[in-house]
C-alpha cells in the first residue's frame, strides 16, 4: 500500500528511486517526500553529525563571511514587519544567519542539531540550544519570540508538521513565521524532471537524505494554514550555482566507478542538457512569477 501524504492524507504514488531513497508524491497537493522516512537517530548520526563531516567546510570567523543574497531577503521582510524582532533560528548551524541577524538590529537565539556546529556559533556570543526544537522547548523556559526563521530546514526534517507546532510553541500571540526551502512549481525543476522522465537523466531537485520533503507554493501555504497561520508575503529568488545542480546528478562519480561508453554518454548529454535549460531558465526569469528558491513570511492568525 502506498503512503499517505504528511500534509492532506491522501493517497501518493511512486515517484523516483535516487541514491537508493524512494519518492513518492501526493496525488492531491504534489508533496513529495520519502518513504520509507529515515529516523531521527539515522539523521542524527549518520548525516548531521561531526562523524558525517558535516558542515564541516564553514568558516569559524562569521565577520569575514558575508551574508548571502537569501539573508538579505530574509531581513528585509523581518525589518518591513518587525524592525527590532527578536528570532529563533532553526537549523542555525554555525551561526551565520543570527550573527549578521545581530547586525541588522535583530536578536534572539538559535537551535542547531550538530553540537560541533553549534558550539562554534557560541565563540560569537550566540545563544545556541543543542538538538531538535521540539527537544529544546522545555530548554527555553517561558521565552517567547517575535520570528521562528525556518531557513532551508524545513526539507531536511522528518515530520514538517511537527516542526511548525514547535515553532507555534516559542512564538509569541502576533508572532511569525519565516520559510526558506526549495519550490517544484517552478521552470527549473519541471524541466529537469522532464529529463528524467524522458531520458533517465537523475533529477538533481530530489536530494535523499537530505531533502526528505520537497514542497512548492501551494502544498506550503496549506500546511502553514492547517497549523493556524496566513500568508504574509512571498519573494522568490534564483536558484542555486549551475555546478551545484550538476553535482547532485551523481554522474560524475557514476562515471568514475563504472567508466563505460553508456555512462559517460548519459553524463555529457544531462551537462549540455542542464547547461542549456539554466540558460533558459535565466533568460525567463523576467517573465516567471515564480523561482526555485522561495521566501515566505507567515502571520499567526
Amino acid at each position: 500500500m502506498n503512503p499517505t501524504c504528511h500534509i492532506c492524507s491522501e493517497s501518493s504514488f511512486f515517484l523516483l528511486n535516487k541514491d537508493d531513497f524512494d519518492l513518492y508524491r501526493c496525488s492531491k497537493c504534489s508533496l513529495v517526500f520519502v518513504y520509507p522516512q529515515p529516523s531521527l537517530d539515522f539523521l542524527r548520526k549518520e548525516i548531521y553529525s561531526k562523524e558525517s563531516g558535516f558542515q564541516s567546510n564553514r568558516a569559524e570567523d562569521l565577520s569575514k563571511v558575508s551574508p548571502s543574497h537569501r539573508y538579505k531577503v530574509m531581513y528585509r521582510l523581518i525589518g518591513k514587519v518587525l524592525p527590532k524582532a527578536q528570532i529563533l533560528d532553526v537549523g542555525a548551524g554555525g551561526g551565520h544567519f543570527l550573527y549578521w541577524a545581530n547586525k541588522h538590529g535583530f536578536s534572539g537565539a538559535g537551535v542547531e542539531l550538530n553540537e560541533r556546529t553549534a558550539s562554534s556559533a557560541r565563540v560569537h556570543g550566540l545563544t545556541i540550544f543543542n538538538g531538535t526544537l521540539a527537544e529544546t522547548v522545555e530548554e527555553m523556559g517561558n521565552r517567547k519570540f517575535d520570528i521562528v526563521t525556518l531557513g532551508e530546514i524545513i526539507e531536511h526534517v522528518n515530520s514538517p508538521r511537527e516542526l511548525v507546532r514547535s515553532s507555534k510553541e516559542v512564538l509569541k500571540e502576533s508572532g511569525f513565521i519565516l520559510i526558506t526551502t526549495p519550490n517544484l512549481d517552478c521552470f527549473w525543476s519541471k524541466s529537469t524532471f522532464l529529463l528524467y522522465r524522458w531520458f533517465g537523466v537523475p533529477w538533481s531537485s530530489a536530494t535523499p537524505p537530505y531533502h526528505l520533503f520537497q514542497f512548492d507554493s501551494n502544498n506550503l501555504d496549506f500546511l502553514l494554514k492547517l497549523e493556524g497561520f496566513s500568508l504574509a508575503e512571498e519573494v522568490y529568488i534564483p536558484m542555486t550555482k549551475l555546478k551545484y545542480e550538476l553535482g547532485m546528478l551523481h554522474l560524475l562519480k557514476r562515471f568514475k566507478k563504472t567508466k563505460n561508453p553508456k555512462n559517460f554518454l548519459l553524463m555529457g548529454f544531462a551537462y549540455s542538457s542542464y547547461t542549456i535549460l539554466f540558460l533558459m531558465n535565466l533568460a525567463l526569469r523576467l517573465f516567471l512569477k515564480k523561482d526555485f528558491n522561495m521566501v515566505k513570511l507567515y502571520r499567526r492568525i
